[in-house]
């Protein structure tokens, strides 16, 4: 890639907070899929731990990675880096702060921010949490709303998330604009005809697929109730779970569940987490997708299924319905036995299953991580030059 440096902006990205997870798969694929100097942008500045910065392109002639010791310890560390040191490496390096993980550092440069997390924002999922974990989100709320207003633009990844945020701001940000995340082309797999559940047996199961950290909103263990529930009636399925144990009580209510319902490991597997360079063989071996999440921005892994040509049953919550279309399978994660009742809706209707996976499929392919990097690049643009058009 031609890399002239005429111009005079140069983009500085505070990694600091991104360690894993969604926030830095998108540093990943933005930084990868981006062509900064066809939006005028000279030199990218990433400040991020060792581990951040090893996962992006090491050779590239506007990329400069810079690493510091308190960036590898704990969060107070790094808060103390974004106050003290931050604002000074600015100064010296660039001329737009862009804070993809939703706050942001005092300094005098333009700033843009992203709303990447919806939990602080749901009053549903805020009443789920206790003790100190409420206090967290509340906590949590204050500071993304306070950065967002003091923002010079924000970028929202859905429609479904900038209504809901800035229905609780006391006032707009200066500048919006939604840019949803893209799909990584490895994951494209077209849709596969959709058999009769009466073609599966117990050695050829039909095979049913969550991926997704385990979290309180994210119910596995409804999951794995409803599979038993079908499959005690005789459903020849099997339940394939991947997700990082995140919360150590939900995670001790999946472990229950799969005691209670499959001690002898027959049918359901979760083996913890997965590398993510390894996920799209995942759903390639399946035959549906089970998406019981109760909170999200812009769930990727729900991307990632569609794309994968896949039929899923979802929740009917926050963005999912916009996303999945309404060919999709839904249910309400607070209501007892929907889930099973609209998992056995979608196992007894092939037709419905093929369309579903067709519709998800067709959805899929408006997202792309290039689209994404282009929009993304030609904000900080505007931004940066002091005239946003949206």
């Amino acid at each position: 890639m031609a890399c002239p440096v005429d111009s005079e902006l140069r983009i500085g990205i505070d990694a600091s907070n991104l360690r894993n997870g969604g926030g830095l798969s998108h540093l990943i694929q933005l930084v990868g899929a981006a062509d900064p100097v066809r939006h005028g942008f000279a030199q990218i500045t990433v400040w991020g731990g060792r581990d951040t910065l090893n996962k992006l392109p090491q050779d590239c002639d506007w990329l400069d990675l810079r690493d510091h010791p308190w960036l590898n310890h704990g969060s107070l560390k790094r808060v103390a880096w974004r106050k003290s040191h931050l604002p000074r490496e600015l100064s010296q390096s660039s001329n737009l702060l862009f804070a993809p993980g939703g706050l942001i550092a005092e300094t005098d440069l333009p700033r843009v921010t992203m709303c990447r997390n919806m939990m602080p924002f749901e009053p549903r999922e805020r009443a789920r949490a206790t003790g100190f974990g409420r206090i967290r989100f509340e906590l949590l709320k204050r500071a993304q709303v306070k950065s967002f207003v003091a923002a010079d633009g924000v970028i929202f990844l859905t429609d479904y998330a900038q209504q809901a945020v800035l229905e609780q701001m006391p006032q707009p940000p200066k500048y919006q604009t939604v840019i949803p995340h893209g799909v990584a082309p490895r994951f494209l797999q077209p849709p596969k005809p959709q058999r009769p559940l009466s073609e599966y047996s117990k050695e050829n199961p039909f095979r049913l697929f969550y991926a997704s950290s385990v979290n309180v909103y994210k119910h596995q263990w409804a999951v794995v109730e409803a599979a038993a529930e079908l499959r005690s009636a005789g459903a020849p399925i099997r339940l394939d779970l991947v997700g990082v144990e995140s919360d150590a009580k939900s995670v001790a209510q999946l472990n229950a569940a799969l005691h209670k319902h499959d001690p002898e490991q027959e049918f359901i597997e979760w083996p913890g987490a997965v590398p993510f360079e390894r996920m799209h063989e995942l759903y390639r071996k399946a035959d549906a997708f089970i998406f019981a999440s109760s909170c999200e921005n812009l769930p990727n892994i729900l991307l990632e299924a569609m794309s994968a040509g896949l039929p899923t049953l979802s929740s009917r919550s926050g963005p999912m319905p916009d996303i999945l279309g309404p060919k999709g399978f839904y249910f309400d994660v607070d209501s007892p036995g929907a889930l099973a009742r609209e998992l056995g809706r979608m196992l007894d209707n092939p037709e419905a299953r093929e369309a579903a996976a067709v519709d998800a499929f067709a959805r899929a392919s408006e997202y792309s991580w290039e689209r994404c990097a282009d929009a993304t690049f030609a904000a900080l643009s505007e931004v940066a030059q002091g005239k946003p058009k949206r």
